[in-house]
């Protein structure tokens, strides 16, 4: 009788155990997916689409202000070679640009700015846009640390699409590719090039600048669907550390 008791209690604990695991794994499941698109959520209002004087079209985020007479310019962090069909010999400065800003429907509200500052050739496809409108727009909070190989990430761009695109990512590498870029699994498009890469908490820790691509045989370019670069956190952070005061 007592073996019985003993048998029949290993089996409730068994059970006991198992319904825990099960528990447990369904919550691990569902905690990805919120947090993912409680990333999304306090990110979508601070990316744009930026279109450059010859009509060049991709992405840009809010990274913070500058004042001048007495009203406050959102500025937008953008990659670089949006600029390099512009009139002049090296993009200038000033260049105008549309700054186009979706709200939750298809709508677009557009804004006028200028290129402000491009980094030098060694420090990373970065700009910086001003908006000379004063329209308020929050800016993103930069990570302290930079994500580790094979984190999950969620990147967030405006794609000329007239609706925001979002994908998650896995940072596949960082530092061996390139010049330092981060190589990402995800899906990114024409117009994707200076959106943002943030982690799960919603912090950024990089800027989409371009798909993966070879040359083929016939000596054409062919792009790679399913692999971004990104220029990563701290070239980011040192760029805007001398832009954004």
């Amino acid at each position: 009788m007592n073996e019985e008791r003993q048998q029949s209690r290993v089996v409730w604990i068994l059970i006991a155990s198992t319904g825990l695991l099960l528990a447990s794994a369904l919550a691990g499941g569902c905690t990805a997916p919120s947090a993912r698109g409680a990333a999304f959520r306090s990110l979508a209002r601070s990316v744009v689409e930026i279109r450059a004087v010859d009509g060049s079209s991709g992405s840009g985020f809010a990274v913070g202000t500058i004042e001048s007479h007495g009203r406050k310019h959102v500025l937008y962090a953008t990659a670089a070679h949006l600029f390099d069909h512009s009139p002049c010999p090296t993009p200038c400065k000033e260049d105008f640009v549309q700054i186009l800003a979706f709200g939750d429907g298809n709508a677009a509200a557009t804004y006028s700015g200028v290129l402000l500052e491009i980094a030098a050739p060694a420090g990373g496809d970065l700009a910086v846009v001003g908006e000379l409108d004063d329209v308020p727009r929050p800016a993103v909070r930069l990570a302290s640390a930079e994500p580790e190989d094979f984190e999950e990430l969620v990147t967030l761009s405006n794609p000329g699409t007239a609706v925001r695109s979002a994908a998650t990512a896995i940072l596949s590498a960082k530092g061996r590719h390139r010049s330092g870029e981060y190589l990402l699994t995800t899906t990114c498009w024409h117009g994707s090039s200076g959106g943002l890469v943030a982690n799960l908490r919603g912090e950024v820790v990089g800027m989409i600048v371009s798909r993966e691509a070879f040359k083929g045989s016939d000596g054409e370019v062919v792009e790679v669907d399913g692999y971004c670069y990104a220029e990563p956190l701290p070239k980011l952070r040192a760029f805007l550390r001398e832009v954004v005061r």
